[in-house]
């Protein structure tokens, strides 16, 4: 609705403005257009952060889902600061991807990993130990249940934040159907899991299908952002005509 409501409509009188040719409106919209995946992908993330919510309330109860909301809700909140995070780096990824040095845009992705790995690994330890008390003072006696959980949940987030960041050499590379691809096929991944482990472990099945989901999720990003790392080997044909255009 956006891309077709706002971007469509604003491109062509923005365009005009600047005395733009009638094929540049057209190469701006079918640009456009070409980023309509991002928008399905996005679909996808926000779903399978509510995917446990709905298993949660329709399957056991509200009151369950009320008692454990807190913890669903720090999820959320790490999983969207780490986006923010990842974002920060597209402009020199992209950079470093369009001059064929995707190793170098790896790398920089690696020294970012690096440096978080300390703030990861003490918020997995803070929510293990002081997750209860954390969760007491916070919300009230009443969402025990959810500092019972925060320390499994600790290991979800910490997985799928590093997804995230890996997730910048997919969309530096402008591989928006395959961005697409890999938030359809985790959600899908996600939801089996979600809610096949619901059937026989009930709500500990629901946070273990979450941590599992989320490490499916970072194993598809490392492997598909791996494969993008390396540098396209200039065929025969592109250096002779480099040559002869020299």
């Amino acid at each position: 609705l956006v891309l077709v409501f706002h971007d469509l409509l604003r491109a062509r009188p923005l365009l005009i403005k600047e005395e733009k040719k009638l094929s540049s409106i057209k190469h701006l919209l079918f640009a456009l257009i070409l980023l309509f995946p991002l928008a399905l992908a996005g679909f996808f993330g926000q779903l399978s952060m509510s995917l446990p919510r709905y298993v949660i309330g329709f399957n056991i109860n509200t009151e369950v889902l009320g008692q454990i909301g807190p913890a669903l809700m720090a999820h959320v909140f790490v999983n969207t600061f780490a986006q923010s995070i990842s974002q920060s780096l597209l402009p020199g990824m992209a950079e470093n991807i369009k001059d064929n040095e995707p190793k170098r845009a790896w790398n920089r992705m690696l020294r970012v990993a690096l440096k978080l790995l300390p703030l990861v690994l003490a918020g997995i330890v803070v929510s293990y130990f002081f997750g209860p008390f954390l969760v007491r003072i916070v919300f009230g006696s009443s969402y025990e249940l959810a500092g019972a959980y925060l320390g499994l949940l600790s290991l979800s987030w910490s997985f799928r934040a590093y997804a995230n960041l890996f997730n910048d050499m997919v969309l530096g590379s402008r591989k928006f159907l395959l961005y697409f691809a890999l938030q359809a096929v985790s959600f899908v991944i996600y939801l089996v899991l979600v809610s096949g482990l619901w059937y026989p472990f009930g709500l500990d099945g629901v946070v273990w299908g979450i941590i599992l989901g989320s490490v499916v999720y970072f194993l598809l990003t490392l492997f598909v952002s791996r494969r993008l790392s390396h540098p396209k080997v200039v065929n025969e044909t592109e250096m002779h005509s480099d040559r002869n255009s020299t």
